[in-house]
C-alpha cells in the first residue's frame, strides 16, 4: 500500500491530516513537439496570457485589473493578451480591439505559449502543481505567480513569484519582465529546460515503476 502525491506541498498536507507519508512522483508532460528556445525568437514575443479560466480563485478579476492598468501599453501595440474569459468581461476596459483577444478555449494552447513571453498564473487558492505552468515554461513562456501551494516547485525563481496576495507588487513584477526583457531570457531558457527534464513522461515512468516494484516485493 503507497499513496502518491503530485507535489510536495500536497504530500505534506496528507501527512499532516493523514499522518501517512506518500511518495512525491511529479507528473509528466505530454508535449506536442520538440522545442528549442532561442534568444531572437523569444525576444519577438509580445504576448501575454492567461488561461485559467472565468474562475476567480483562478486570479480572473486580478487579470482584467492589469490590463485596465496597462492599457497604454495595449494600445501602442508594445503588448497583446491572451486570455481564457468571457467576451463581455473586458468590453468596458477601454483597450484597442485585436491587442486583448478572449475566447472561452484556445485550440492551440502550445502556440500561445510560444508568443506568450510571460504567461499569469495569479490563483488565489493553493494549486497542488498547476498544469499550466509546467505547459507554458516548457515552451519558454515565464510564469508570474503568487508564492502558494505547489507553484514554488514549478517556478524556481523568486523573480517570479509574489506575496499572496499583492496585486500591486503582481503588476509591478510584470513591468519590470516586460520593460527588461533581454535580462530575463537566460531565466526563461534556464527554466525550460528544467520543466522538460524534472517533469517529462520518462521520468514519472521511471518512478511510477520503481515503486510498483517497491511495492510488489
Amino acid at each position: 500500500f503507497n499513496l502518491v502525491a503530485v507535489s510536495k506541498y500536497l504530500a505534506q498536507i496528507v501527512k499532516k491530516f493523514l499522518g501517512l507519508e506518500p511518495t512525491v512522483i511529479y507528473n509528466g508532460l505530454e508535449l506536442e513537439d520538440v522545442f528549442e528556445l532561442n534568444e531572437s525568437d523569444w525576444l519577438s514575443r509580445n504576448g501575454v496570457c492567461y488561461l485559467g479560466g472565468a474562475r476567480v480563485e483562478k486570479g480572473y478579476y486580478i487579470v482584467r485589473s492589469l490590463i485596465k492598468r496597462m492599457q497604454s501599453l495595449v494600445k501602442s501595440g508594445e503588448i497583446m493578451f491572451f486570455v481564457r474569459g468571457l467576451q463581455k468581461d473586458f468590453e468596458n476596459i477601454g483597450v484597442v480591439p485585436g491587442q486583448v483577444l478572449v475566447k472561452r478555449y484556445f485550440n492551440n494552447v502550445s502556440e500561445i505559449y510560444k508568443r506568450s513571453f510571460v504567461t499569469l498564473i495569479p490563483s488565489t487558492w493553493p494549486e497542488p502543481l498547476p498544469y499550466t505552468a509546467l505547459e507554458a515554461l516548457a515552451y519558454g513562456s515565464l510564469v508570474l505567480a503568487f508564492r502558494i501551494g505547489g507553484i514554488p516547485e514549478v517556478v524556481e525563481d523568486d523573480r517570479l513569484l509574489v506575496d499572496p496576495y499583492n496585486i500591486d507588487d503582481y503588476y509591478q513584477r510584470l513591468l519590470d519582465i516586460i520593460r527588461d526583457r533581454v535580462r530575463y531570457f537566460e531565466l526563461a531558457l534556464k527554466l525550460s529546460k528544467s520543466v522538460r527534464s524534472k517533469f517529462s513522461l520518462e521520468n514519472m515512468t521511471k518512478k511510477y515503476i520503481e515503486l510498483y516494484e517497491r511495492v510488489a516485493r
